[in-house]
Order: C-alpha cells, then structure tokens, then sequence
C-alpha cells in the first residue's frame, strides 16, 4: 500500500498518484484538537502552507517538537519510520503531503535513501512553502509541470542544510565519514559557486582525486561532479527566485561559461528552463 496520512482532523482533501509519487493537499475543515499519524512503506515530506496551533506535539525516534506555527513547517520522514502525535489548531492549517516511492528520482541522479535516512524537520522554511504552493497551483491545474517541478522541490528540501534543522539529513555513515563530509561542505560554502573542483575537494581530505571520487560515490550514490553540478544548480535556482537578474548574470555568478550551457544544465536536472522556472515561482 502507497500509505497515507491518518488524522481524527476533520479536513478536506485532495490526492493526485502519479508514477513513482502521490501528492496530497490537506485542508483543515474545524479547529477540535486531533490526533495523526503515519507508517508507511513510502517516504513522507509534508509542507505546512499555513496555520497556527494552540498546542500539539509531533513524535519520531529521533525528536519531539513542540512547534506551534504550522506555515513553514517542514517534515521529511524515511519509509519505514513512525510519526504520531496531536494537534490542537488555533487558525484554519492546510498541508501539501508528498508520499515518495523508493525508486524516486532526485535531481540530478541523487538517491533518496542516502539524503533521507532519518527523519527531518525544519521550521520557519518560507522560501520552500512558497514553492509548494505553486506546486499546489500546478496539481489544481493538472498542469505537465507538476511531476517535475515536485522532483526539484523535494530534492532542494532534502539539500537544505539550515541550522534550524532538528535532523538534518547526513550520509555520515558511508565511507568519507562525519568529519570529512562536513569538511567539505564547509570548503563547498566557503567558495564561489562553479570554483570549487574535484581536485579541490580531494585536496582538501589528502586524498588521492581516484580515491576521493570512489569514496565520495559510496558515501552519497553520486559523483562529486554531480553533487557539485547540482549544489551550482540549487543556488542558480535561488538567484531565480530571489532576483531579477538577466540568465547571463546568473550563469556567470554560478559558474556557468554562458547561458545557454546554463539553461541546458537547469532544464536537464529540473525538466524546466530557467525562465519557465522563474515564471512559475512568481
């Protein structure tokens, strides 16, 4: 069974399957404490669009949170794991609940057991509500967009590493270990997008560029030049978002040799173009 989120909430809801995903936008109908819950053999990432509670608690083994803004509250959960808890809303609350099978495609050739491999839970994530809800305009409109913009939108939660994070998803148990994961991301973050090589990387560990790219596959089920391709991509994405710069600037500012390799490389990991990107977002 594709499993689904079980609630005493009384809501209305609305469930779209498509092949290797189901989308669900939830709408809360009263405001009468409730009780939820989910096990399933799907993962879980559910979006708060918007909403406040007077109380509640969510439960996994890995934390408890008490949060009670509901708006820009993200959860990720791996298939398998357990999440219950109760709610007791003070405004009306309206979720987009995403059931991912295991065979799901990130962008980019990511895995999504090694990036979602405990549960995940982020709050104060407006920028990623703002996206899920043009997801929730591309499902009203059954719009061909939906299927990949729903792959970008999980991968760049699943990539999200803000310190707001409660469980931040981490492949620290694969080859390259803790130390050396953070390593490197903190040489990624310390550099202009599209400068840093896999040479740098392997430099930076003293290790062999043979040895790091063997190691670095085994760690994150992709090669360093894909995740690096893909990290330039997530802040080419944000610059869309955030900005109203030419493609030409962004392309420069995240390391690309011109726009039309830019918007090549966007709409192979995205199947979108930066342009229909930006224009979906806004």
């Amino acid at each position: 069974m594709p499993g689904s989120f079980s609630s005493t909430w009384r809501a209305e809801s609305r469930r779209l399957d498509l092949e290797t995903c189901a989308v669900e936008l939830v709408t809360a109908k009263s405001l009468n404490r409730h009780r939820f819950f989910y096990e399933g053999d799907r993962a879980l990432i559910a979006i708060g669009l918007s909403g406040e509670r007077r109380g509640g608690e969510t439960r996994t083994r890995h934390f408890q949170s008490s949060h009670r803004a509901l708006g820009g509250y993200v959860m990720a959960l791996p298939a398998g794991e357990r999440l219950d808890g109760w709610s007791e809303p003070a405004t009306r609350c309206s979720w987009l609940i995403l059931y991912l099978r295991e065979d799901y495609q990130l962008a980019g050739g990511l895995s999504l057991s090694t990036l979602l491999n405990r549960p995940y839970m982020r709050t104060n994530a407006f920028e990623l509500v703002s996206l899920a809800r043009r997801a929730q305009m591309f499902m009203a409109r059954g719009s061909d967009y939906l299927t990949p913009y729903l792959q970008s939108l999980v991968t760049m939660i699943l990539l999200d590493e803000d310190d707001d994070a409660a469980a931040p998803p981490d492949p620290t148990d694969g080859p390259l270990g803790k130390s050396r994961i953070e390593r490197i991301k903190r040489h990624v973050d310390a550099q202009p997008p599209g400068t840093v090589t896999v040479s740098d990387l392997a430099s930076e560990l003293d290790m062999s560029p043979d040895g790091f790219i063997r190691a670095f596959r085994r760690t994150y089920g992709v090669t360093p030049h894909q995740y690096l391709l893909t990290r330039r991509l997530a802040a080419a994405g944000s610059l869309l978002r955030t900005t109203d710069h030419s493609l030409t600037r962004i392309a420069m500012e995240t390391g690309f040799a011109s726009s039309s390799h830019f918007s090549a490389a966007f709409r192979a990991e995205f199947g979108l173009t930066p342009s229909q990107y930006r224009l979906a977002r806004r």
